[in-house]
């Protein structure tokens, strides 16, 4: 039962491996303090799902959870791989259906010349699934955005308790609610990702989803992507509507008329970016290295 006069938030967890990184643990200890806060008013809890695959059947998971706690106002989406920033709690003075902070992404990690971007973006008119493309920051003021990340993102209970969001009935043993999933061909190729293609269905049911790009997480993967989250740092000033983007990105948002601003072409931990001095010469300077979206078209959490 949960206290009187707060909301109660689930962290959820959401863990592919049998580990979880000690960053990701601190902050659920540091939640769970938080419970003993008398102002505080949230009150939190906790759930894991550890080993579960592919990820997004781990979130189906955690939804359930949160949707059979009748106590539960709205879902905390932890991923295991992240690093919450000092000022994580923040987030949660944005008041909105969904409400997401950000972290740097790998969108194109098969490349010779590996990508970067952060997980948040608006949506573009397209014939096939390349409808979301990265934006700036907005001078790291809190703003409504088409899609986020759900590596760090909070869903009101009427968000994920809405029928129409789910893609089917509940089932198997545990009766797993379907509210995510890959979008994937006939053949298997995927054709999206899941937080994307969550995005998308619940804007066009009318939901609104907010950022606050002040709430930066680190994303731990196989190599550190610390580097190349300062590098997009010089970019926070950048209002939504113009395009924080490199590599594989450019070709998609100039078809999509944006007006993309090139991070960097050729960059290395520690060498500085290069052909970023003009619109038209570092379109000559992409077009010899990439040509054109990655196959799977969507960026790889």
């Amino acid at each position: 039962m949960k206290t009187k006069g707060k909301k109660h938030i689930l962290l959820a967890i959401p863990c592919e491996s049998n580990e979880v990184h000690v960053p990701v643990a601190s902050f659920a200890v540091e939640a769970m303090r938080q419970n003993g806060i008398k102002d505080c008013p949230y009150e939190f809890s906790i759930a894991f799902q550890v080993g579960r695959k592919p990820t997004e059947f781990a979130r189906n998971c955690l939804i359930t959870q949160a949707y059979n706690r009748k106590d539960c106002d709205a879902i905390w989406f932890v991923d295991s791989d992240m690093v919450p920033s000092k000022n994580s709690f923040e987030l949660l003075n944005c008041k909105d259906d969904i409400v997401a902070g950000i972290a740097p992404i790998l969108s194109n990690p098969l490349s010779t010349e590996p990508s970067f971007t952060f997980n948040l973006y608006k949506r573009v008119q397209s014939n096939n699934n390349l409808d979301f493309i990265p934006i700036g920051l907005n001078g790291g003021v809190p703003f409504k955005v088409d899609g986020a990340g759900t590596a760090c993102m909070v869903i009101d209970r009427k968000v994920f308790s809405d029928k129409r969001l789910w893609l089917g009935k509940p089932s198997g043993k545990e009766k797993i609610i379907p509210l995510f999933r890959w979008p994937r061909s006939i053949t298997g190729e995927t054709l999206g990702t899941d937080d994307l293609d969550f995005c998308r269905r619940a804007r066009d049911l009318g939901y609104t989803i907010t950022v606050n790009p002040n709430i930066i997480w680190g994303h731990l993967k196989e190599m550190d992507l610390m580097w190349p989250m300062e590098k997009l740092r010089t970019v926070l000033m950048r209002p939504p509507s113009s395009l924080i983007t490199m590599n594989e990105w450019n070709d998609h948002a100039i078809r999509a008329g944006q007006n993309p601003h090139y991070v960097y072409q050729n960059c290395s931990p520690s060498g500085e970016a290069t052909g970023n001095s003009s619109q038209d010469g570092v379109n000559r300077t992409h077009r010899k290295q990439v040509t054109g979206v990655s196959k799977e078209g969507q960026a790889h959490a």
